[in-house]
């Protein structure tokens, strides 16, 4: 028997909406007034599912139509408004038109994006173009992730990097782009914000995402907070073993690990270390101990 079929992605009511947009697409009609919920629906959807997503959004709204013909009245061609035409006359329609499969027009989609990302799902959006089969398009990802991650809340990206950290490592196609994502994390607001997710969720893999989050010294100062406070046992252990060890280390992989080797049996499971790197103990300022406070490393002690 075959594995179940996954669930959509997308529910469906933005479904249907997708598709109406989709028609007028086809027709070369202009989609202004069937935008809105378009827009509204692909902000809730979870970060998580970008990947899946795409596919989906892009069946939908018939966003894989490389060539539309002219639509052509009885006597005369009438006009018609082509997908680059969209993107000039309709506000918003970059945010859709990024999973165009025409790279020309994921790029051009690109290049008119200039603000902070309204949802966690379109800064997941954004990361995944920094991963685009299509250079050019890694190239215009690259230009409008340094507009609009440096104007993008903390607290989206915090929710966004819950999911990218445990799934960016797996994107095989860019090289110095993952560098932009990842001093994205290290900004002091942001790793605030996500220390305040690790602690307080009590379910999931957060372990991990700590563990990937570790490759960048923002979450440092947070190391003793967490230590004491989070409410998982794997994530207090992680920071309390980095804070003891002094250094901070990550999975590299997957790697062949035997399991009987005179039988030659074997599994691809991920590695029991990687790489590390010092971690500081600095405490953030705004939670800096008063001068007759107990030093950091007496106060954890103490707790334990």
């Amino acid at each position: 028997m075959g594995s179940a079929q996954k669930a959509p992605v997308l529910g469906l009511q933005l479904r249907e909406a997708l598709s109406r947009v989709g028609s007028k697409l086809a027709l070369q009609q202009s989609v202004e007034g069937e935008l809105g919920f378009v827009l509204d629906g692909l902000n809730l959807l979870p970060a998580q599912a970008v990947v899946r997503a795409e596919r989906e959004i892009t069946c939908a709204a018939k966003l894989d139509y490389h060539w539309r013909q002219p639509r052509r009245g009885m006597f005369r061609p009438r006009p018609a408004i082509t997908d680059l035409d969209q993107l000039k006359t309709v506000p918003g329609i970059e945010y859709l038109f990024i999973f165009h499969r025409d790279g020309y027009i994921r790029e051009a989609a690109l290049d008119r994006i200039g603000t902070g990302l309204p949802s966690p799902f379109l800064f997941a959006a954004i990361a995944w173009r920094l991963n685009d089969w299509a250079a050019p398009v890694r190239s215009a990802a690259v230009e409008c992730a340094k507009r609009t991650f440096p104007r993008t809340e903390a607290a989206i990206i915090a929710q966004a990097a819950m999911a990218l950290l445990s799934r960016e490592s797996a994107w095989g196609r860019w090289t110095t782009e993952r560098g932009l994502l990842l001093e994205t994390f290290r900004r002091p607001d942001v790793a605030a914000a996500l220390v305040g997710i690790i602690e307080k969720t009590q379910t999931g893999a957060v372990a991990s995402v700590l563990q990937r989050a570790l490759q960048e010294s923002g979450i440092d100062p947070f190391l003793e907070h967490l230590a004491e406070k989070a409410a998982q046992p794997a994530v207090r252990a992680i920071a309390l073993q980095a804070l003891i060890d002094g250094y901070a280390q990550w999975p590299s992989g997957f790697a062949w690990q035997w399991i009987d080797k005179s039988m030659g049996k074997g599994a691809c499971g991920r590695s029991a270390s990687g790489p590390s790197r010092p971690a500081s103990r600095e405490e953030p300022r705004s939670q800096q101990a008063s001068p007759t406070a107990p030093p950091p490393s007496r106060r954890l002690l103490l707790t334990l």
